[in-house]
């Protein structure tokens, strides 16, 4: 996932995934002080990603997680939502977050 900060600067970052993704992913960042994980009420994950320093201009994190392949050899994913981000400074942030819907074993 990667964030572009416009103006300001940013130290917290938040993402949902689906449920199913539940105590299954790594998240990978520069300068993480802390990643939290919660269970949003409707079933989804939500991820809160505080950084040890505000972040300027823009932020990359990855979440890694090892699955086994599901029987049809495919994973479905609902598209992964952003919600606004906190920042101790007044900034707007867009997300640029694009997810695939599906992966593929070759």
């Amino acid at each position: 996932m990667k964030w572009t900060i416009t103006h300001g600067g940013a130290d917290q970052f938040i993402f949902t995934v689906p449920g199913w993704l539940k105590g299954k992913l790594e998240p990978n960042g520069t300068g993480i002080r802390q990643a939290v994980e919660s269970e949003t009420d409707d079933g989804k994950i939500r991820w809160v990603i505080e950084t040890q320093k505000l972040q300027q201009q823009e932020y990359f994190l990855t979440a890694l997680s090892t699955l086994e392949l599901p029987a049809e050899e495919a994973f479905r994913f609902q598209s992964l939502s952003s919600n606004r981000l906190r920042s101790w400074k007044k900034g707007f942030v867009t997300n640029l977050l694009k997810s695939h819907r599906m992966i593929r074993s070759s």
